[in-house]
């Protein structure tokens, strides 16, 4: 792999999850955001990933306070606070941001589904904060990135605060591509939520994150982003039909002109079976018979 645009120096990847942190991980999305920036950062970028710190991160060993950030959010002003995490052997710089409203049901949770009949619904703040405190950090650095790899919906109102941002943002420069993990995890949540959240008014549209009454972190993601991509071209093809698009297939038919699917890779060292530790018994190509 080569870098095609030169001009790309700077990126940072955003999630709710990294494997690289310990308890970071839920599912795939930690397995991606641990493997992928390593990778990125081979081809010579400047790769960065940021989590939610969750109440729980940023107290890790080598933590250190990197700045604070002042985000405006559901009409008022917070200061959250952006903390580099050491990685060993990592050439990938990990960040997190830390606020209350990020761990609102105590350290260590990153997501709440346990609600009976409104399940999440305790993310919708959490991770609207977290969307809010990304677009000002890069609003307010000294050195914004030059693209965003926003992944899942967690990540999704990103894209629509650009949208929303004055003229002369930075936001505004910066290139995002959007990653669909699952797009069965929508995030979506009562109209009353955006109210909520003091999201601003223009957002509430078919262009925006409003989607049957409803509003969609995913659609905002996927409507507002320069790029979008998915796990495999297969799966790019199955979410733009009515069996597995969830009710976003027309929206990501009509922009599959800037739709990718690229297949997930494996890292061979973790899964090698001559040396896997969780294995019964290892083997390789020659003692595949034992």
């Amino acid at each position: 792999m080569v870098v095609k645009n030169p001009g790309v120096k700077r990126v940072w990847l955003v999630a709710a999850e990294s494997d690289a942190l310990p308890k970071g991980k839920v599912g795939g999305v930690g397995d991606v955001v641990r493997d992928l920036p390593i990778a990125l950062a081979g081809l010579g970028l400047d790769v960065s990933v940021i989590t939610p710190s969750y109440g729980m991160f940023h107290e890790l060993p080598g933590a250190r306070l990197f700045r604070k950030v002042r985000v405006k959010f559901a009409r008022r002003s917070w200061v959250a606070r952006v903390y580099s995490v050491p990685v060993a052997d990592s050439p990938v710089e990990q960040f997190v941001i830390e606020h209350p409203l990020l761990s609102p049901e105590g350290p260590g949770k990153i997501y709440v589904s346990d609600l009976p009949g409104n399940p999440f619904a305790v993310d919708s703040s959490k991770f609207a904060f977290f969307n809010a405190a990304v677009a000002a950090w890069v609003n307010s650095s000294e050195t914004p990135p030059d693209v965003l790899h926003l992944n899942d919906w967690h990540t999704g109102l990103i894209p629509a605060l650009r949208l929303s941002s004055s003229s002369d943002a930075q936001i505004r420069k910066v290139r995002m591509v959007f990653t669909i993990h699952n797009l069965a995890y929508q995030g979506l949540f009562p109209a009353e939520t955006f109210r909520t959240l003091g999201l601003p008014a223009s957002l509430w549209s078919i262009d925006g994150v409003e989607f049957h009454g409803q509003l969609s972190f995913m659609k905002g993601g996927i409507a507002g982003a320069d790029w979008i991509t998915t796990v495999s071209p297969t799966y790019a093809g199955e979410i733009r039909t009515s069996t597995f698009g969830y009710g976003l297939e027309g929206l990501l038919e009509y922009r599959s002109d800037h739709l990718s699917g690229i297949l997930n890779g494996m890292d061979c060292d973790v899964w090698n079976p001559a040396t896997d530790p969780y294995i019964k018994r290892n083997y390789d190509a020659h003692t595949l018979q034992y």
